[in-house]
């Protein structure tokens, strides 16, 4: 829709033009987060996805439950050996975790993207709506 407005809009206009022009720059400039990047980030340092999209608590959380069961996993291997059924539960344990970080990352790059888009969409309908 802001698009839309953009091509209607001429040079030569009122006040509410360039409101909507401001809009629309607001927009073209707004911070976008790759979902590619928030994966990677999270692959590299659990956690680390979501802090790039701003839900630091949830990247404390993913970060801490993932370091705490990959220590319990080995913590198991060292005490029982290769056989520790112990490390093996906190392992798959530990991989769930790791690989949720990492979609959950993904996810949260998109909903943050979704939620900017939406923003200024609303904004600028309510604008026009107003006018």
């Amino acid at each position: 829709m802001l698009l839309r407005l953009s091509s209607s809009l001429s040079n030569e206009s009122k006040p509410s033009d360039k409101k909507l022009k401001d809009m629309l720059e607001v927009y073209k400039f707004s911070k976008h987060r790759s979902p590619a990047l928030a994966g990677v980030l999270s692959t590299i340092v659990p956690g680390a996805g979501k802090i790039y999209t701003g839900r630091y608590n949830e990247a404390w959380s993913a970060f801490s439950l993932t370091l705490s069961a990959a220590f319990c996993a080995y913590r198991g291997f060292e005490k029982r050996g290769k056989e520790s059924i112990y490390g093996w539960i906190f392992s798959g344990v530990t991989l769930g975790f790791y690989s949720g970080n990492i979609y959950g990352a993904i996810k949260s790059a998109v909903q943050y993207n979704r939620k900017t888009k939406n923003r200024l969409t609303d904004e600028a309908t309510m604008f026009v709506v107003d006018m």
